[in-house]
């Protein structure tokens, strides 16, 4: 914990991680470097250092002074509670409440409800790079926020109660976040005090494993099970008890589910199910054997595979007559990172992807629930996409415009998009997305003169070579939309 006082510890949230944040402590001021994105959007990234706590707080920090990187206007500091998801860690996406302190603008204060900031006020509390007082408390549901009147001697209170039904069991303190993938932002904070909110009982049970099934699939094989508490994912498998292999799902939580791949068709395995909960509890099932079977017609065909970009946002995909039918839930493909299902090949250097939107299903309630051709380049050694990798999109709205954008940096906001109108109110329309160097355009079909017609204007990205091209889905809601494409074509030099 880089000698962080006793009770504080800290962790990276969402593409923090990608530079690595850090925190220490010397002669009573704390010192906090994140980046990544921002403390908004589908996800906060930032560095945070905490407590867990139990119901009412007062926290009262002194933002002195900031260093590093404050490039982007809304680089900050930040007091915030974040709820606990029954993973006994800080989480990215779960709800929470902030006072931001910018670097170059105003002032935030504001909540995160399950998908995104649902309510913002904001005012000015210091000069550029200048410092202030805050106060941030809980008392039951209400959460106020404050900051010091030097003049008047006395806290004053900005934007208003914030009531919000926010779980009791949480976690309290403070962060930094260049809100860039490029340069790491440092903050200076000191006389720091945090009272009430007794932390939650320590756990030393470890999780309840139960209804273990696998699905083969001939070449692979799905394995779920269900915990009574947040825990990891981890199979072992192979020809024997012995195992041999391990494949993992990242994440904590309570409905597991594991993706064994490289199997060989109609052949026995075995395998065991292991999941450790946050206070490295762990439990283990028993050594299970399966026929591996064949591999059904409805398989995405190989090179092909789904990720859900967000943790508990759990969409599906598959293939079926020459149709890729693909659902998804959850955040936007907007902001600071990703969400919803994405279908995608890996590929590296120059390609081109062509699809035809045919259908959208299930949930169209929101304005810009959409499919989406995109690019994502690959974050260092990583074999999947992630939420907030940089990268280009072109979307197909169900009942909006639609936007050609893109995002320059990992964990950074979208930086330039233009709009047009490809389909009719939920219609379909055949789109196709090309790369030659770091240049990328987007085109429809057009039935009429029977030719590609760009969209937009030309999008010059210096993105890795390395990277992921695929279509995407959300509903941007917590039910799930599903969108069919027809022809779709990848191709590369």
């Amino acid at each position: 914990n880089y000698q962080l006082p006793a009770a504080w510890s800290n962790i990276d949230l969402g593409n923090s991680s990608v530079l690595g944040g850090s925190a220490s402590y010397n002669a009573g001021v704390f010192t906090i470097s994140g980046s990544g994105g921002d403390l908004w959007g589908g996800q906060d990234d930032a560095h945070f250092v905490y407590q867990p706590v139990n119901g009412d707080f007062e926290l009262i920090a002194q933002v002195d002074a900031y260093a590093g990187d404050t490039s982007y206007t809304y680089a900050k500091a930040a007091l915030m509670f974040k709820e606990d998801d029954g993973s006994g860690i800080p989480s990215a996406s779960t709800p929470g409440i902030y006072q931001s302190l910018n670097h170059s603008s105003e002032d935030y204060w504001y909540q995160r409800g399950a998908f995104s900031i649902e309510s913002y006020s904001f005012a000015t509390l210091n000069t550029t790079g200048g410092s202030a007082l805050l106060r941030l408390t809980r008392t039951g549901n209400t959460f106020r926020s404050y900051h010091w009147d030097s003049a008047g001697q006395t806290w004053v209170q900005h934007g208003g109660d914030r009531t919000v039904a926010l779980a009791t069991a949480g976690f309290v303190g403070l962060a930094a976040t260049s809100g860039t993938g490029n340069g790491i932002l440092s903050v200076d904070f000191s006389g720091v005090s945090l009272s009430g909110g007794a932390p939650p009982v320590v756990d030393t049970s470890a999780p309840v494993i139960t209804n273990v099934a696998v699905t083969p699939a001939g070449a692979s094989a799905t394995i779920s099970w269900t915990t009574d508490e947040p825990a990891t994912s981890d199979v072992a498998f192979g020809l024997t008890a012995s195992h041999g292999s391990i494949a993992s799902t990242a994440g904590l939580t309570t409905n597991h589910q594991v993706v064994l791949t490289g199997l060989n068709e109609n052949t026995l395995y075995h395998f065991q199910v292991t999941s450790e909960d946050a206070a490295t509890n762990a439990a283990s099932g028993n050594d299970t054997v399966f026929d591996a079977g064949i591999t059904p017609s409805t398989a995405l065909p190989a090179g092909w595979f789904g990720i859900d970009l967000l943790p508990n946002n759990v969409g599906n995909s598959y293939y079926d007559g020459g149709q890729f039918v693909i659902s998804g839930l959850g955040g936007d493909y907007w902001g600071n990172g990703d969400g919803g299902q994405l279908v995608y090949q890996q590929v590296s250097g120059d390609f081109d992807l062509q699809a035809t939107v045919v259908s959208y299903a299930g949930d169209v309630s929101a304005t810009y629930c959409k499919a989406v051709l995109l690019f994502k380049q690959q974050l260092g050694a990583a074999t999947q996409p992630t939420s907030g990798a940089a990268g280009v999109f072109q979307s197909i709205n169900y009942g909006a415009e639609d936007y050609w954008y893109q995002r320059d940096s990992d964990g950074g906001s979208i930086t330039s998009y233009s709009s047009s109108s490809l389909n009719t109110f939920g219609g379909g329309v055949r789109v196709r997305l090309t790369r030659t160097g770091n240049t990328f355009r987007s085109y429809r079909w057009d039935n009429g003169s029977q030719s590609w017609m760009q969209i937009g204007s030309d999008r010059t990205v210096a993105l890795n070579v390395a990277g992921f091209a695929g279509m995407g889905v959300t509903s941007t809601t917590g039910s799930l939309l599903e969108v069919t494409f027809g022809d779709v074509v990848l191709s590369t030099p």
